[in-house]
This record gives C-alpha cells, sequence and structure tokens, in this order.
C-alpha cells in the first residue's frame, strides 16, 4: 500500500512538471530547446526511480527465497556500532599483544646482558688469578738460583 502512495505521488508530482512545462511554452516563457532538457531530467528521474524499485523488488525477492527479511537502514547502524565496538575490543587486545611481546623481549634482552656480565666477570677472575699465579711463580726462588745473582753481582766489575 505504501508502495501505491509513493506511485501515486511521482505520478502527480509528474504531471505537475509536465504542466507547468506546456504552460511555460503556451506563454512563451521558456525556449523549445529548455523544453527538451527538462524532458531528459525528467526522463533520468523516472529512470532512476524506476531503477530504485527494481532493487527494492529484488532485495525483497532475494530475502522470501532466503528466508531473511529484507535489511533496514537502522539495523545497518546497529551492526556498525556492534563492529565498531568489536574492532575496539580487537585493537585493545592486539595492543596488549605487542605489549606483551616488547616485554618478553626486554626479559630476554636483560637476562643476556647479565649472562655477558657474568662471563665477563668470570674472565676477569681468571685473568686476574693467572697473573696471580704468574707473580707467585717469579717470587719462588730457587735458592741455587739467587745465590749465583749474589756472586755474579759481586765479581761483576773485579776483572
Amino acid at each position: 500500500m505504501g508502495d501505491f502512495a509513493d506511485f501515486t505521488d511521482e505520478a502527480i508530482g509528474e504531471l505537475s512538471k509536465l504542466g507547468k512545462t506546456a504552460l511555460d511554452q503556451i506563454t512563451g516563457k521558456s525556449p523549445a530547446s529548455d523544453l527538451s532538457s527538462k524532458i531528459k531530467q525528467q526522463t533520468n528521474q523516472q529512470t532512476q526511480s524506476l531503477w530504485n524499485e527494481i532493487a527494492k523488488f529484488a532485495q525483497s525477492a532475494t530475502a522470501q527465497f532466503s528466508g531473511d527479511k529484507p535489511v533496514t537502514s537502522s539495523e545497518i547502524a546497529k551492526m556498525a556500532k556492534k563492529d565498531d565496538k568489536f574492532s575496539q575490543a580487537s585493537q585493545e587486545e592486539i595492543r596488549q599483544k605487542i605489549l606483551q611481546i616488547y616485554r618478553e623481549y626486554e626479559k630476554k634482552k636483560k637476562h643476556k646482558e647479565m649472562m655477558e656480565q657474568q662471563t665477563e666477570k668470570q674472565q676477569e677472575q681468571q685473568q686476574v688469578a693467572e697473573l696471580h699465579e704468574r707473580q707467585k711463580a717469579k717470587e719462588i726462588v730457587v735458592p741455587a738460583v739467587g745465590k749465583a745473582r749474589a756472586e755474579i753481582g759481586k765479581n761483576y766489575g773485579s776483572e
């Protein structure tokens, strides 16, 4: 019933436009070329309204075959809101995952740095121990070598 009312409103509107055009022609207010442009505009409007009617028919036909009702603009708006909420939630999840990855990376980096510091300390301790051993080896003097050094020192300038 609503489609019929829309159709009658369109038909009345088109007839009034046609009447104005005919009146303009009789009174001489518009040239003949203007009449052709108005006819083209009316044809475009009729084609668009006809196309809209065909689209509505196709939607209702597919809805009947699939068992669904046609989607209205308010339902589309509701779906868009739900989609926005979902996308915000998923964005937050992704942010949390990224933060977790960064935290794990930092932990691994700190652990690696600690391991490097420990190995450096161990190497330093080994070097210190080796140096200490060398110094001990130098301190140990064989008594015969010591006597020989002393005798060499005494006799060095006498010859």
